[in-house]
């Protein structure tokens, strides 16, 4: 704490449990938290959820009040202590007064602890009496959390965004962009010979379809898992993919369509427990790459009856974030890692049977999210990085930074739009970015 130094918290979460410690002096006391949330009913308001701690998770002590403290999930709670008693209220979910919820920090002005900021997906809220009341602060900032993006091949100024919690949005050109989905927003992506049809998703495995270019859905959600045979779990945001009238969503199994709508098809992977797809790039309508999360490459080809796997080499044991095709080789693949250790960029001339690591000490040891080639340089591509864009003109054997002008944000997803020679960055928290390239 500010004012009384010898009081500090630590607050944390590990399997299906919840801690809070308090240090006054060289002293740790353990606090009992509010009642923990069971996964299995409904959310509660009144209880902790710990389902998301990797993610929203923080504790904050009034500056001017050892028996005050705020601790935060998916909403925020203010303890309050009483002899040795503490009592929990929250803060940010009641009515009217409510605030966004997925809680990341809380500060508090400097010469008046009642008037706090609080920062979740949602953006920037103020209270001036201590968490009774909030104001949004976020008129004119361009803040969403932007996950994936998609564009109409014919136009630039034409984009689909998901976002965490915040929805799919569609750019036209302007600076305000146009709400098309609610709820958070996953993968999507545009059907290439018509681009009038568009798909978004929302998380786990999940799909809409739109005939005219968001501006109406119609649910495409697979049926329901006791519905497969090999029910197809999958993370939190599944990759989606698109190829003219082929749709597919990577799973524990291939949920994947040939119609660009109803029957779904479920495709067994055979990946192990603990494993599942993390990106996935069509090469046409009957062929898609998949990487996983423990570092699988996996090839799918469709033979005019049913799908086949082939398991091609890993390039490295770890989490792939995406997989890039040179339009001008389909035998020539790009992935990028956004998992701890050595390499973050691998690249494969001969479809997936051998790799090369072309990570140098340009490229900083921070996860590598996104890479695209350019169609008319095979030598060039981009990669994305937790902190800027970077460039290589000669197949990644040298990289320098490409991030003039950009904010100092996660950079999350890479278009190449061909026809406009323009590439666009989705950031976290700080918009889209598009450079003409030369």
């Amino acid at each position: 704490m500010a004012t009384t130094p010898d009081v500090a918290y630590v607050f944390g979460a590990a399997s299906t449990g919840a801690f809070l410690w308090r240090r006054v002096g060289t002293t740790w006391t353990k606090v009992k938290l509010p009642p923990l949330h069971n996964p299995e009913l409904p959310y509660n308001p009144r209880e902790l959820d710990i389902g998301q701690a990797q993610y929203d998770w923080y504790v904050a002590a009034r500056p001017n009040d050892v028996g005050q403290v705020f601790i935060a999930a998916i909403d925020t709670f203010r303890g309050t202590l009483g002899g040795s008693t503490w009592q929990w209220t929250n803060v940010t979910t009641h009515g009217a007064n409510s605030v966004h919820p997925d809680q990341h920090c809380l500060t508090f002005a400097p010469n008046n602890a009642d008037v706090m900021y609080a920062g979740n997906d949602g953006g920037l809220y103020r209270s001036t009496d201590g968490g009774a009341t909030w104001k949004a602060l976020n008129t004119g900032l361009g803040i969403c959390e932007i996950e994936y993006l998609a564009s109409d091949p014919g136009t630039s100024q034409w984009l689909l965004a998901g976002t965490q919690d915040n929805g799919t949005l569609v750019y036209t050109g302007t600076t305000v962009w146009t709400h098309s989905a609610d709820g958070d927003g996953g993968d999507c992506g545009v059907n290439q010979l018509n681009p009038n049809v568009v798909y978004h998703s929302y998380y786990d495995v999940s799909l809409e379809r739109s005939p005219n270019k968001g501006n109406s859905w119609a649910d495409l959600e697979p049926p329901p898992l006791s519905a497969f045979a090999n029910p197809p779990t999958s993370l939190f945001y599944p990759p989606v993919e698109v190829s003219g009238l082929m749709v597919a969503i990577g799973a524990k199994s291939l949920v994947v369509t040939r119609s660009g709508g109803e029957p779904w098809t479920s495709v067994p992977l055979g990946l192990p427990a603990g494993d599942l797809p993390s990106a996935m790039r069509a090469v046409d309508a009957n062929t898609l790459l998949l990487g996983t999360t423990s570092g699988r490459f996996l090839r799918m080809n469709w033979n005019g009856t049913s799908w086949k796997k082939t398991a091609l080499t890993s390039p490295t044991p770890r989490y792939i974030s995406c997989i890039a095709i040179d339009p001008s080789n389909p035998g020539r693949f790009w992935v990028t890692v956004s998992q701890g250790g050595a390499g973050r960029v691998y690249r494969s001339d001969d479809g997936g049977s051998s790799w090369v690591d072309r990570t140098t000490s340009v490229l900083p040891n921070i996860p590598a999210n996104a890479v695209v080639v350019d169609p008319a340089n095979f030598q060039r591509a981009w990669v994305a990085a937790d902190v800027g864009v970077y460039q290589t003109l000669d197949l990644g054997a040298s990289w320098t930074p490409f991030s003039n002008g950009l904010p100092n944000a996660m950079a999350v997803d890479l278009i190449f739009h061909n026809q406009d020679r323009t590439l666009i960055c989705a950031t976290r928290s700080r918009g889209v970015w598009a450079i003409a390239v030369p």
